[in-house]
């Protein structure tokens, strides 16, 4: 679905003034080397140079002088998928024009050639807001087809929205993700560190509902290992995925060590994820986390789990009020819940062309003066469309009182509700004057 693009802009506190510096500095200088990154006389994997579809609007040099960055993770693969990556590379805040040089040197050339002689590259791209806080946007591109060891001068076009793309029906979509957390990193960017993660000692995959999964790509993930899973100072070993992307291949490595963790697990242990919206594992009520049922034993490779979004989610749209969502609902008892309101979505003809399989309709009732949420429903993209409101309609299953004046608010993303995906069309109704309104109707069209 392509229609207008929605912006989000995260204003910034005084605390924050010195970490805003020290990453403008840090964008600055990458800025300066990132449009000659390969060095002449140097052997490598692959070389090339990347660009970005001129429809995603992404020109990273006005995005840098605006004081947000766009950040690049490249990989070189022997096969599509994640656990076949050879060697991965970070940059932080390119330029408009970025060439880049993969795998440099003799020893990583000949090394790679003894396992294949045949390679993919992949590259994710995130965009971030002025302040360089949080990504707004992300976009992927990948080889369709395998290239020589030591290939030159690739041009490797960004073409796919993040998430856009049907891993069933394009030719060798990086299955696993974007970046390996067992592969180490080549050459990191300033003020990071290279960390050598040692032995595995558990792996699988962590995953959230398809339609949800560019929204949690905004939080912080932890995956630990102890015997407590809410000890997260106990963990044997825990690792931190800033930016992730699912469905998540983890690996858990002996190195990896939390401030009371071993470089030997001799027992089970259970195996926690925990998604953080601000990072902070000390603030626990903007935290989901799931583990496993019971402890695992060290060198399990197989671990699937499902983190459950609802908390989350609402979490997420209280957040993307202006007021902050400081009127907090009322919970009721879910036999006292009313009906709040009726009425009928209606789509533009000019999109409805633009509809696809994966696109969602999210109505949420929003209290008039605050723009407090109390109410989430999430429907199928048919129109037109009837709807009813009630106040059991929450991610969390609790009942909630709608009291006054309340606004609904429509959204039609083939993302999640808060806005992130760039291709968002959102209406918000007038102010309708208290519970047991009918005959609303909503028209979801372009802005004018």
């Amino acid at each position: 679905m392509k229609s207008r693009i929605a912006t989000i802009v995260l204003t910034q506190t005084a605390g924050q003034t010195k970490r805003t510096a020290a990453v403008l500095s840090l964008v600055f200088c990458m800025v300066l080397v990132s449009a000659c990154d390969r060095q002449a006389g140097q052997p490598y994997v692959i070389t090339g140079e990347l660009t970005i579809k001129s429809d995603f609007n992404v020109d990273p040099d006005e995005i840098n002088s605006r004081g947000g960055r766009v950040n690049l993770m490249m990989t070189v693969r022997s096969g599509p998928n994640i656990g076949d990556v050879l060697v991965q590379r970070r940059w932080i805040g390119i330029g408009s024009r970025h060439h880049f040089g993969l795998g440099k040197g003799d020893d990583i050339v000949t090394r790679i050639k003894a396992k294949t002689d045949r390679i993919y590259v992949t590259a994710l791209l995130d965009v971030y807001d002025r302040g360089g806080e949080r990504i707004t946007r992300s976009y992927v591109g990948w080889t369709r087809d395998a290239l020589p060891v030591g290939s030159d001068n690739l041009v490797l076009e960004i073409d796919n929205a993040y998430g856009q793309a049907d891993p069933r029906k394009v030719k060798n979509f990086p299955v696993g993700g974007w970046y390996s957390p067992s592969a180490t990193e080549e050459a990191p960017p300033p003020g990071t560190a290279q960390i050598n993660p040692g032995a595995r000692a558990f792996s699988g995959t962590i995953d959230v509902p398809e339609d949800l999964r560019y929204a949690f790509r905004q939080f912080v993930l932890y995956v630990g290992a102890g015997d407590d899973a809410k000890a997260t100072r106990e963990f044997k070993v825990r690792a931190r995925y800033d930016t992730p992307s699912f469905p998540l291949n983890f690996s858990l490595h002996l190195n990896q060590t939390a401030s009371k963790g071993s470089k030997v697990i001799e027992n089970p242990k259970l195996v926690v994820a925990i998604l953080d919206f601000d990072g902070n594992l000390a603030t626990a009520q903007d935290q989901c986390r799931v583990s496993t049922p019971a402890p695992v034993a060290p060198g399990t490779t197989d671990i699937k789990l499902m983190i459950d979004p609802r908390k989350m989610l609402e979490f997420i749209m209280k957040r993307s009020s202006p007021a902050g969502g400081e009127k907090a609902p009322q919970k009721i008892d879910a036999s006292k819940a009313r009906s709040v309101t009726k009425g009928r979505i209606e789509l533009a003809d000019e999109l409805k062309a633009m509809v696809s399989g994966k696109t969602t309709l999210w109505l949420t009732v929003r209290d008039a003066a605050s723009d407090a949420l109390v109410l989430v429903k999430k429907l199928s993209a048919e129109f037109p469309q009837d709807f009813e409101l009630r106040e059991t309609d929450t991610m969390s299953g609790a009942a909630m009182r709608v009291e006054g004046a309340f606004r609904i608010r429509a959204t039609l993303t083939d993302g999640d509700p808060s806005g992130s995906d760039p291709n968002t069309i959102r209406v918000t109704s007038d102010v309708i004057p208290g519970v047991g309104a009918t005959g609303i109707v909503i028209r979801l069209e372009k802005s004018k």
